[in-house]
């Protein structure tokens, strides 16, 4: 999937739009601007993982629930990780 660059792009280009929209919800929610500092970076966080759950479950044949997959995802993001 990510290896096709014109896959690729489309992701990076649909990743950063969305970063934008979630960086103004974050920022209208918590208070602080779009442009903070700690709102960019959490935003990057959250869109990271998402991007990293998404692609670990088409390499992986996208036989798991993709929700399960996000959901777990964001308790790590919450939690931090844990060992095994």
């Amino acid at each position: 999937m990510v290896e096709i660059p014109a896959v690729r792009a489309r992701l990076t280009e649909t990743t950063a739009a969305t970063g934008r929209r979630l960086a103004r919800a974050i920022a209208d929610r918590t208070g602080r601007g779009a442009d903070d500092l700690e709102v960019r970076v959490f935003t990057a966080a959250v869109l990271g993982a998402l991007r990293e759950a998404t692609v670990h479950w088409a390499e992986h044949g996208r036989g798991d629930d993709l929700v399960d997959l996000l959901n777990r995802t964001v308790d790590t993001l919450r939690t931090g990780l844990t060992a095994p």
